[in-house]
């Protein structure tokens, strides 16, 4: 029963939610009746299924709920055999102190040091895991559900291993068991860290692919501009030279044609890819230009009308990661130019600027319809499809504020614009 219940206490640690006391109480009685192995599981599944569908409300889906739990459900296991292999390595200590306080007494002694045990050793050893196993739920367990649940099977392997010594199904040594719980957690672990060190880098190599493609694109357009400018310069000297004689023969339409045939269009292209440039040059953070650039061009190429206000020189600063910078812009502009296309006005608004040791991302955008509902909207994302791409894009957005909890995020939505501000302390 108690075990149980410091299970749950881990659990909230971890994952760093509060539950209530009649949560804990449910747990110890559910506790009650993990005397076999299916007994054990199905009690397990059963509070899997109380934290999914009421602590949490369907909130946080139930994969996370699931692999959060057993793994605390692993580390207790862990302290558990740990503790039943050194005490039966003191053979003739328990011997002693049976013969003194008798049966009864002796079973309440026991409980008694499991318990202190577990309140020593479970925070020390959550103390000591739980930044990793936070990192791990983030990442891997959206990206992996496959890989996720064959490590939450190893956990729960333990199980039929533990009843197996402890009825004699399996004749083995205190020194074995004690060996056996320290390989089969040391290799679940190096299995999750492997996967997760993966997953971080392969993000890492694709964002910084991206990046790339960005940097590769703002550059051919600073390229082209340059050649569209040598150009000009070069229809500008044979402007001249035809002006020149259609003057000398006071030719004025001549003249007025010539203008009209050259020197008006390229100027016109010229302005309008200088524009472009133009609204970004405040942007010091080269990644972003080059992002925000391509995030323009897509829109242009939409048919969706892009305005871009930094007015003053704009420096992300070092509370941010720069990958999740660029990814958190990436899904907002991504997402605002998709709405703006269903959208009449087809219009986008992105504006950076600093204010009050903040530094802030404002993203609007139109939409089609005249408000949005956004309590539906994050239901939606809590719920989202797979197969939904804009779905997954506010997912991720919300997995990697999750990491700064300094950084706030508001959402406004009246008379067809819907508006997202978010707020970065300046360090």
């Amino acid at each position: 029963m108690f075990a149980l219940i410091i299970t749950l206490w881990g659990y909230t640690k971890i994952t760093q939610r509060k539950l209530n006391w009649p949560y804990y109480a449910i747990f110890g009685f559910l506790g009650l009746f993990t005397i076999a192995v299916v007994n054990t599981y199905l009690v397990l599944f059963i509070g899997i299924l109380i934290l999914y569908a009421l602590a949490f409300r369907r909130s946080v889906s139930f994969n996370k709920v699931a692999t959060g739990f057993l793994i605390s459900v692993g580390l207790i296991r862990f302290i558990q055999r740990i503790y039943v292999s050194l005490f039966s390595l003191c053979v003739d200590t328990p011997f002693h102190v049976h013969q003194r306080l008798g049966t009864d007494n002796y079973v309440i002694f026991l409980d008694i040091v499991y318990s202190l045990c577990l309140i020593i050793f479970v925070p020390l050893l959550i103390k000591l895991t739980q930044n990793f196993i936070r990192q791990y739920l983030r990442t891997v367990v959206p990206a992996a559900p496959l890989f996720t649940w064959l490590i939450n099977l190893g956990m729960l392997a333990q199980y039929p291993f533990m009843y197996a010594v402890n009825y004699r199904l399996i004749s083995i040594t205190p020194v074995w068991q004690l060996v056996i719980n320290l390989t089969w957690l040391l290799a679940l672990y190096l299995l999750m860290y492997l996967r997760y060190r993966y997953l971080v880098l392969k993000t890492m190599v694709d964002d910084q692919q991206i990046e790339l493609n960005n940097l590769r694109l703002y550059t051919s357009h600073i390229e082209s501009m340059y050649d569209d400018l040598r150009r000009f310069r070069h229809d500008y000297k044979n402007v001249l030279y035809s002006l020149t004689g259609a003057l000398e023969n006071d030719d004025i339409q001549q003249s007025k044609g010539i203008l009209n045939r050259v020197l008006k269009p390229s100027e016109q292209e010229v302005s309008n890819k200088a524009s472009v440039l133009g609204r970004l040059v405040n942007i010091q953070n080269l990644d972003v230009k080059s992002l925000v650039y391509s995030k323009v061009m897509k829109a242009i190429e939409a048919g969706v009308d892009f305005q871009a206000e930094i007015a003053q020189p704009f420096k992300f600063g070092s509370l941010m990661d720069q990958l999740d910078v660029d990814r958190v812009l990436s899904i907002l502009l991504d997402n605002a130019i998709n709405a703006a296309q269903l959208s009449k006005d087809k219009q986008v608004n992105l504006s950076l600027f600093e204010k009050s040791g903040l530094q802030y991302i404002v993203v609007g955008n139109s939409t089609k319809d005249q408000e949005l509902d956004l309590q539906k909207l994050d239901r939606d994302v809590r719920q989202i499809n797979l197969t939904d791409n804009h779905g997954i894009g506010l997912k991720n957005l919300r997995m990697i504020l999750s990491r700064y909890p300094s950084v706030t995020k508001e959402e406004t939505s009246q008379d067809y614009w819907f508006k997202q501000v978010i707020r970065i302390p300046k360090v």
